[in-house]
């Protein structure tokens, strides 16, 4: 039960959740007001993802779980890279800047895409340092194609759900 001074973030830090986990599961816009003598679901548990590159679907589970299926976009000339890797849960961003590295410019997030962010609403990336992730895309046609410079591309409705069960420990199985 919400006790008088409970806030998500807190909620979240208690129970090692993700506080997007807790608005997606109790259906809470972004940066609600929870109220004294309320109740919340907390889902607990460690998100993992598997990627079957041959048929662009990436399928969600917790704690080995089943939970969704997605259609996703890949890395042009199989770049997207096969094997399994950690996310780095400290570097996920809503609302991601993207720097263009053949042209030197950071371009900052803005809605609906318009000065060329290809990483659309939420980027989780892995955790080995090459810059490859799974994020939004700006481009719904490019779900199911291989058009990215390597990430999974998903669209950004759909990446929202899967960034708030990423956290530490989250591992992406890419076959």
């Amino acid at each position: 039960m919400i006790q008088s001074g409970d806030k998500i973030f807190n909620i979240a830090k208690q129970y090692d959740v993700n506080k997007e986990l807790i608005e997606l599961t109790n259906g809470l816009p972004k940066g609600s007001v929870i109220r004294e003598g309320g109740r919340l679901k907390i889902v607990q548990g460690t998100g993992s993802l598997k990627v079957n590159k041959k048929k662009h679907s990436l399928l969600l589970f917790l704690d080995g779980i089943f939970i969704k299926r997605y259609r996703i976009g890949l890395g042009k000339e199989n770049k997207t890279p096969e094997g399994i890797f950690k996310i780095n849960a400290s570097g996920k961003i809503i609302r991601p800047p993207w720097y263009n590295k053949q042209t030197g410019i950071e371009l900052e997030y803005t809605e609906g895409g318009t000065n060329g962010n290809p990483l659309g609403t939420h980027w989780i990336p892995f955790s080995d340092g090459s810059g490859i992730g799974v994020h939004g895309t700006w481009a719904p046609d490019s779900i199911g194609k291989d058009e990215s410079n390597g990430c999974v591309r998903m669209l950004n409705e759909e990446v929202k759900e899967v960034y708030a069960f990423m956290k530490e420990g989250s591992t992406v199985e890419i076959e």
